[in-house]
């Protein structure tokens, strides 16, 4: 693994470029790197970065937070306020985590490869922005305005109001 290059690490698995990128080991512009050399550079020895890289890959992908309880919840007979607290801290979370991860790395590889490759880089970036700034009111107006609602009804309904 010592003359793979780090972009074939890095696309080998999402969780291999986040072990990477975890070290400071640049998956980007130094992914044409031997991962040996990236890893000197960083001042780790190669067989921590690779101890790392395997423990990532080989835990399962789910998210982070879910718990065991979380994933054998039948939610089609859970209360409301349990359903909306699950994807507030669950998939509304990620979602904004992840929103801001793709428009950071998306502004650096525009930036870093604009004038060669631009034509296709920016409009994606436009289309990538325009996604963003429709998805991230959506997501407010569910926690502000639609998960309120829904928490009153199910109230009055349990209440018998």
């Amino acid at each position: 693994m010592a003359d793979t290059l780090v972009r074939g690490v890095a696309l080998s698995d999402p969780r291999a470029r986040a072990a990477l990128e975890a070290m400071g080991i640049d998956t980007c512009c130094g992914g044409g790197r031997p991962l040996k050399d990236a890893a000197a550079e960083a001042g780790i020895p190669l067989e921590t970065v690779v101890s790392a890289v395997a423990k990532a890959v080989s835990v399962p992908l789910e998210t982070a937070s879910e718990t065991s309880t979380e994933r054998e919840t039948d939610w089609r007979e859970a209360p409301i306020g349990d359903i909306v607290q699950h994807i507030q801290s669950t998939h509304h979370a990620t979602t904004r985590l992840l929103l801001d991860r793709i428009h950071e790395r998306m502004t650096k590889v525009v930036r870093a490869h604009g004038a060669r490759h631009g034509a296709m880089l920016v409009p994606l970036q436009k289309e990538f922005e325009t996604l963003r700034a429709d998805l991230l009111p959506h997501l407010s107006k569910e926690e502000d305005i639609l998960f309120p609602y829904m928490l009153q009804l199910s109230t009055a309904l349990e209440t018998g109001m």
